[in-house]
């Protein structure tokens, strides 16, 4: 029963199909790893089937759609400064600017992702010692007088007893003014006039007097007083002061007449007088330990005829000391002598 085999075929495969060339080799494909002639034909497949089915969604889409989207690509564009008819997909232009109204997020982050800038805190050094020390052997040791001033030149005016020093706070030299003429009188008060080109000079015997300083002469004496002149202080062209005897007296520098108004507002001598800086109030410290306060010109008052405005009794000496604030024009410091508290 052993089946016949040809002689040819006996246990072998054909010469031409198991036999394979000396010279030449067959590459045998992966089956995990598709080959590129397979991938080509997918994508291509891949492509013509969503062309396909883009054409057919397009022709579906209703002439309200396609004008809804025009339209809402228009108002995109339109609020990203874009052209739709540009075909640069990247290109640089200037930046769309906000319009007023209008609160977009990039807006807020902006504003909130703002850097703060640090202040650094500045110590104010406050100095321990004197940067210069001038000799004053003549000053007199009298509370209630004013005896030294500032120009806004940069000058000091110093009364020592019966002679006036002029010092020159930039270059340092000093220049004596003038001497009182009578022996045993003194000078009481100094006060600038705004610009620095003048200055009033108050004397024991009863007498103000202006100088000019650029020419070294005087040029008025005002003899209205009936004691020493203690305190004087200028409002532009109008010069105050105020005597032992408590009486306060305005003069126009101006005129021959020179005598506008007088108050005695104090039982006392008065040693302190400050107007404002923008010439509406005047304040007035006393030896009898108030402190009144004046309408000015400026502000449409008619000198004292009407009193004081305010009476301030609240301190318990001399007060001496008044400061205007510059930045508020109605604050005022003050202050008193040693029993002073206040």
């Amino acid at each position: 029963n052993r089946r016949l085999q040809s002689p040819g075929r006996k246990g072998s495969h054909s010469p031409g199909r198991g036999s394979r060339s000396p010279g030449r080799t067959v590459a045998t494909p992966d089956r995990f790893i598709p080959s590129r002639m397979d991938r080509d034909a997918i994508n291509v497949s891949h492509a013509k089937i969503v062309a396909d089915l883009t054409d057919r969604s397009e022709e579906n889409v209703s002439p309200n759609t396609k004008a809804s989207r025009e339209q809402m690509a228009a108002n995109l564009a339109a609020a990203q400064g874009v052209k739709l008819d540009r075909k640069i997909i990247l290109h640089y232009e200037d930046k769309p600017t906000s319009k007023q109204g209008t609160c977009s997020a990039q807006l807020l982050y902006q504003s909130s992702a703002t850097t703060k800038v640090k202040k650094t805190h500045v110590e104010r050094h406050i100095p321990t010692s004197a940067e210069r020390v001038l000799d004053a052997p003549d000053l007199m040791d009298d509370y209630y007088l004013n005896l030294i001033d500032w120009s806004v030149n940069n000058h000091l005016a110093i009364a020592l007893s019966g002679v006036l020093y002029l010092w020159n706070a930039s270059s340092g030299d000093i220049q004596q003014l003038f001497e009182m003429e009578h022996e045993g009188s003194f000078i009481s008060s100094v006060s600038w006039i705004p610009d620095g080109k003048y200055l009033a000079v108050g004397t024991s015997d009863q007498e103000v007097q202006l100088w000019d300083v650029a020419a070294s002469k005087c040029l008025r004496r005002l003899r209205t007083h009936s004691n020493r002149v203690g305190s004087l202080a200028w409002n532009k062209h109008i010069l105050t002061s105020g005597d032992r005897c408590g009486e306060i007296q305005h003069h126009d520098v101006r005129v021959p007449d020179h005598m506008m108004s007088s108050y005695k507002g104090h039982s006392q001598e008065v040693c302190g007088l400050k107007w404002s800086p923008s010439g509406n109030m005047l304040a007035s410290g006393g030896n009898d330990n108030t402190l009144l306060l004046f309408p000015g010109y400026n502000s449409g008052g008619a000198g004292f005829g009407s009193g004081p405005l305010h009476t301030i009794t609240e301190h318990t000496a001399a007060v001496k000391a008044l400061a205007w604030c510059p930045f508020q024009s109605h604050c005022l410091a003050s202050g008193g002598g040693t029993s002073d508290k206040h």
